[in-house]
């Protein structure tokens, strides 16, 4: 296929340019620019794309679409993305992955942490989950590990601290997920059970998943001035800000690659940290540390009501 005459933006950040590019499968075999002539195969589709852009596909770096990949009717719940242009997809974040958990878990049913389900399946193997997925979809997917899930399948939603030897089967069943290819860990601090862990497991968490040079992507605390994540719910500096303290410590600590997920201000209240928040975050990449965030343009979000009410 040719895409024909139309401007190309290549990715690397440079200006773009009026050209054509010739695509064989699923590889670009080149790129031509304005007025270079088109030596191409015959017989080869050809797209006018005069007044259209041509770019490389989106990817959509916060998504839980791992939970829909191993549906038979799988395609609906990827179909919106691919209509925008989305062609890879980050899975498995906030804690809740689909798969990577302790086989024959009596916790199956509360895999999801009540956000997602698996529908009574049992992908406690990340890599036969992996293999089960891997090309049955339209785009690309890229799935971390849960700690929640992982915690899940241990001791359920429980707030009850880990006994040591649930503590080693955890770091067994993280080593285990990111050996087969989770291309990291997630943390959702705001959500059960991830909310009653101590910082003590986080930080064994953290540096499991940097000894593996992999990524440790946090849903903090709490994301508005005022939470229940604290105790009491009022007061003191903004609770949006004492969550991003606690995951910068946690930086700090062990030197991981972070994404700190959807860097959101929820409530107007909130909206005065935005400032803090930034030069927090661009003090701890001077220091060294690998760092990102990623956000999403909407005025709202969902979710489940322990965020909000007490558990």
């Amino acid at each position: 296929m040719l895409l024909k005459n139309g401007t190309i933006y290549d990715g690397s950040g440079t200006p773009p340019f009026r050209g054509s590019v010739w695509i064989k499968k699923d590889r670009i075999i080149k790129i031509f620019h304005e007025n270079e002539p088109l030596v191409v195969s015959r017989n080869e589709t050809i797209k006018d794309c005069s007044g259209l852009v041509i770019g490389p596909g989106f990817i959509d770096a916060h998504s839980h679409n791992d939970f829909f990949a191993a549906r038979e009717d799988r395609l609906p719940y990827f179909l919106p993305f691919v209509q925008q242009g989305v062609t890879t997809m980050v899975a498995g974040n906030c804690g809740f992955s689909a798969a990577g958990y302790q086989p024959k878990t009596p916790y199956n049913d509360q895999i999801g942490g009540g956000l997602f389900s698996n529908f009574g399946k049992d992908f406690s193997d990340f890599g036969q989950w992996a293999k089960l997925v891997d090309g049955k979809m339209p785009v690309n997917l890229v799935s971390l590990v849960g700690h929640g899930t992982v915690r899940i399948g241990l001791s359920g939603k429980s707030p009850n601290p880990l006994t040591p030897e649930q503590k080693k089967a955890m770091e067994l069943c993280l080593e285990k997920s990111l050996s087969q290819g989770a291309a990291g860990i997630s943390l959702g601090l705001m959500y059960e059970p991830g909310q009653f862990v101590p910082s003590e497991e986080l930080e064994t968490v953290a540096r499991i998943c940097k000894k593996h040079g992999k990524i440790l992507t946090v849903h903090a605390r709490a994301y508005s001035k005022v939470s229940t994540s604290y105790n009491p719910p009022v007061g003191g500096r903004a609770h949006n800000l004492r969550a991003m303290d606690e995951v910068l410590d946690l930086v700090g600590k062990t030197g991981v690659k972070t994404e700190y997920s959807h860097l959101i201000f929820v409530g107007k209240q909130s909206w005065g940290t935005v400032s803090e928040s930034l030069r927090l975050l661009e003090e701890t990449k001077k220091q060294g540390n690998d760092i990102g965030f990623d956000l999403y343009p909407m005025e709202f979000g969902a979710s489940v009501i322990t965020v909000v009410l007490p558990t």
